[in-house]
């Protein structure tokens, strides 16, 4: 603290290890689309998360999964019939944001959810917030991000104190 202008010089994070070693290794943290904080039921929140956990790798086939395991790892309390029902109503809408949903038949009898990933004219690289125009990554990273923070606080109406 600046005991003149009482203003925070500063903080220190100290992070977990496991949580440090989460982020940092290959794959440990997942990009999120804008348009999944529009969704608005909580079934369709979680099936999203599931969707870009298991199918945002996989490939052109995605990734498919029997709904009575998909109730089961839902923790859902409710009946099977009525998770079944609400999965084969939000596969029929196919809304997830970046993700097609369709429904298979599996041999057991019950059905499979596909989850496939949709990137509209982008590369995965685009995607994930990686630049890939060579000509377009700063010199400085720090001056850049000093630069758009500043752009930031003014579009804002908000100003930076030194």
């Amino acid at each position: 603290m600046d005991e003149r202008t009482e203003w925070s010089r500063g903080m220190t994070l100290e992070l977990s290890n496991w949580f440090w070693e989460g982020v940092m290794m290959q794959g440990g943290v997942l990009s999120i689309d804008r348009a999944y904080f529009n969704i608005t039921g909580g079934r369709e929140r979680w099936l999203y998360k599931v969707a870009r956990k298991h199918a945002g790798g996989a490939g052109e086939d995605g990734f498919a999964i029997a709904m009575p395991t998909l109730f089961e790892k839902s923790g859902a309390e409710g009946e099977y019939r009525r998770f079944k029902f609400e999965i084969l109503k939000l596969a029929e809408r196919n809304s997830l944001p970046g993700f097609a949903l369709s429904i298979e038949p599996d041999k057991a009898g019950e059905p499979l959810l596909r989850m496939r990933r949709i990137v509209a004219g982008l590369s995965d690289a685009a995607t994930c917030g990686i630049l890939t125009d060579p000509a377009r990554l700063p010199a400085d990273w720090l001056c850049a991000f000093i630069g758009w923070v500043r752009r930031h606080h003014e579009k804002h109406r908000h100003t930076l104190r030194r």
